[in-house]
């Protein structure tokens, strides 16, 4: 499994069992630098529900059952341990990605990210930036589960039609990291073992042969 998680706290912020998608502008093209997942509302601890035609964060249609001993929960945000930090303006925000734009360079510096790697981070972080204030009212923010202001974030907003938020990521700012899985471990173990067999076998082999 793949997880992402923050260069600045250490936070999880997404994995690869999410489908991560492109974001889109108005215009159908891709904004360079970030990327989107979709959420679902769950039950906690179980698995997927069908929440009928209600607000994702709300209730559920009319025809809906509820049952008052079941916990609903959006997977993103219950997965990560995400809280909400609203903004109190636009150029609160602004301020925000500004001073966050300079932290991903350094941390990028500091983890020995190649030059022209850290380049083409700042060269497509302005235009980055214009996209996620000209939506600035779309958005709900969320920080890692460490609540650190200063550090990633994820934007949620909803597409229309859709009863759940998608949870937009600055990619730059997440640092990539393979986690070995107990099922990956266990095919490890068979295959080496499979070849440890076929090594005693050919030796046994090997033997024979000599004393023939």
């Amino acid at each position: 499994m793949i997880v992402y998680a923050d260069l600045i706290s250490g936070d999880e912020m997404m994995t690869d069992a999410f489908k991560i998608k492109p974001v889109m502008n108005s215009k159908g093209e891709k904004v360079e630098g970030l990327f989107e997942v979709e959420s679902e509302i769950i039950v906690k601890g179980g698995d997927n529900v069908d929440i009928g035609c209600g607000n994702s964060f709300g209730g559920g249609g009319a025809d809906e059952i509820v049952d008052d001993s079941v916990e609903k929960v959006n997977n993103i945000i219950s997965s990560f341990n995400l809280s909400e930090c609203p903004f109190g303006s636009r150029n609160e925000f602004k301020e925000y990605l500004k001073e966050y734009v300079k932290k991903v360079r350094t941390a990028l510096k500091d983890s020995g990210t190649p030059q022209p790697q850290i380049k083409a981070f700042m060269a497509i972080a302005p235009d980055m930036v214009k996209f996620l204030l000209e939506n600035y009212k779309e958005y709900q923010f969320y920080t890692g589960s460490s609540y650190d202001p200063s550090g990633a974030m994820a934007f949620a907003y909803y597409k229309e039609g859709a009863l759940t938020p998608s949870f937009v990521f600055i990619e730059a700012g997440l640092k990539v990291t393979k986690v070995v899985e107990l099922r990956d471990i266990f095919i490890i173990e068979s295959a080496l073992g499979k070849v440890f067999i076929r090594f005693i076998a050919d030796l046994f082999e090997h033997f024979c042969c000599l004393l023939l």
